[in-house]
C-alpha cells in the first residue's frame, strides 16, 4: 500500500535527503499472476473461474481458533479489497520459505493463498515477513549509552530517532549487527550526532536498525523554520529554529541575497513560518537566505491518537506525526461529515493532506478522509 505522495518535489532547499518510505511489497490483484516484490515458488496465476483461486496481498487481521470456529486470516490486496479465509488442519503454511504454523503468521506479512471458492478454506499459504523500510532524514534524538537494568532483566539497546523531511518520526534500536557509517566510512553509533543527516533501513516489526548511514551537515549553512524576522531597510536579523538545537539569530546585510522556492526574491517575500536554509559568511552573517513556503504533503496511515485539536497518524512504516486540527480542517469519515455520532476514532484508516511546518506539533491538517467501523 502506497502511503505517501509528495505534493511538492522536495524540501530541497532545506533538506539534503529525499525520503523513501517503503510501504511493503506491491500486491497483485486476486487471481492475477502479478509480481509482489517477493517470490513464492510453485504459485502461478490461477484462472478467475477456478474453484481454487489464488490471492496475493497483505495480512490485515488474524483470528485464532476458538471452540468450533476455525482460525482465520484476512488478506487485503493493493486495491483495498479484503477476504477472510479459514484454516484447516490440512492447510500447508510456509513463512519466509520455511514450514510454519498459524502462530508464525503476523499482521503486515505479505501473503499468497490458494483457497476453495466454495468453502473459503485455505489449502496453501505462503507468507513473507515485511521487507526492511528505508527512511532518510535527520537524527533528532540519540541515546548511545542507555541506563541498563539489573540482571536478569534484558539489556536496553541504544536508540536513535529519525525525523523525515515531511515531519514523521520513528525511534529505532541498534545492536552489534547494525552497520553504521559516517560520511561513507564505517564507524559506531557513538560517532553520530544530533542534526546529522541519516539514511536508515529497519525492520518495521521490531524497529531494529539494520543500517545507519550518517552525513555531517555543511559547516557554513544552517536550516530550520523562520521564527522571527526583522528588516529595517536592507539590514536586519533572522531567527532560525532548527529541528534540533537552539534558535540561531543570523544578521542580514545589504549584500544578503534571497531566494524563495528556488527563485530570486525580494526580502519582503520571506515570511515567518517559512522553511529556510541560510548560507553563512565567515563573520556569521547571511550570504544567501533560501526560503520555501510550507510544502503540502499527502499521507496515508491510521489514527493512533486523537483529541479535539490534534490527530496522530501512524504510517505502515511505523513512523508517526501529530497534526493540528482546526475549524478549517475539512474532515469526512465513511463519506460523511463529522457529527456527534460520526467522530474520528483510533484505528481509523485515513488519508490526510497537511501543511508541513518543520517544528514538531506545528503542521496543520488541511483535509482528512477517514474510514472505520
Amino acid at each position: 500500500m502506497q502511503f505517501l505522495r509528495r505534493r511538492v518535489s522536495a524540501v530541497g532547499i532545506l533538506l539534503t535527503f529525499a525520503v523513501i518510505l517503503a510501504a511493503g511489497p506491491v500486491m497483485a490483484r486476486p487471481g492475477s499472476g502479478g509480481g509482489g516484490g517477493f517470490g513464492f515458488p510453485g504459485f502461478g496465476p490461477t484462472p478467475s473461474n477456478s474453484q481454487n483461486p489464488t490471492i496475493q496481498g497483505t495480512i490485515t487481521a488474524l483470528t485464532a481458533a476458538a471452540g468450533t470456529n476455525p482460525a482465520t486470516v484476512q488478506v487485503t490486496d493493493r486495491n483495498g479489497l479484503a477476504i477472510v479465509l479459514k484454516l484447516a488442519s490440512t492447510t500447508q503454511i510456509t513463512r519466509d520459505g520455511r514450514t510454519a504454523t498459524f502462530a508464525d503468521l503476523k499482521v503486515n506479512d505479505s501473503i499468497q493463498v490458494t483457497y476453495s471458492r466454495s468453502t473459503l478454506v485455505a489449502s496453501r499459504i505462503a507468507a513473507a515477513s515485511p521487507p526492511p523500510v528505508l527512511v532518510t532524514g535527520f537524527i533528532t534524538a540519540l541515546n548511545v549509552n542507555p541506563v541498563q537494568p539489573t540482571p536478569p532483566a534484558p539489556a536496553v539497546l541504544p536508540t536513535l530517532e529519525v525525523t523525515t523531511d515531511h515531519g514523521t518520526a520513528v525511534t529505532l534500536t541498534a545492536n552489534g549487527s547494525t552497520r553504521v557509517t559516517l560520511n561513507g566510512r564505517l564507524t559506531t553509533l557513538a560517532s553520530l550526532a544530533l542534526g546529522d543527516g541519516i539514511r536508515v533501513t529497519y525492520r518495521p516489526a521490531d524497529k531494529l536498525a539494520l543500517t545507519a548511514d550518517g552525513t555531517t551537515p555543511p559547516f557554513n549553512s544552517v536550516s530550520g523554520a523562520i521564527t522571527a524576522l526583522t528588516l529595517t531597510g536592507a539590514t536586519g536579523s533572522l531567527s532560525l529554529t532548527p529541528l534540533v538545537g537552539t534558535v540561531k539569530v543570523i544578521p542580514l546585510t545589504a549584500q544578503t541575497r534571497y531566494l524563495l522556492n528556488g527563485r530570486p526574491a525580494a526580502p519582503a517575500t520571506i515570511l515567518v513560518g517559512y522553511l529556510a536554509t541560510v548560507t553563512l559568511n565567515n563573520d556569521g552573517s547571511a550570504a544567501v537566505v533560501s526560503g520555501q513556503t510550507p510544502p503540502l504533503v499527502d499521507l496515508q496511515g491510521t489514527i493512533s491518537a486523537v483529541t479535539a485539536s490534534t490527530v496522530e497518524v501512524t504510517t505502515p512504516a511505523a513512523t508517526k506525526i501529530t497534526l493540528r486540527l482546526s475549524s478549517t480542517t475539512a474532515i469526512t469519515r465513511n463519506g460523511a461529515a463529522l457529527s456527534a455520532t460520526n467522530v474520528l476514532k483510533v484505528g481509523d484508516a485515513l488519508v490526510v493532506r497537511y501543511e508541513y511546518r518543520l517544528l514538531p506539533g506545528q503542521s496543520n491538517a488541511l483535509q482528512i478522509t477517514a474510514t472505520g467501523p
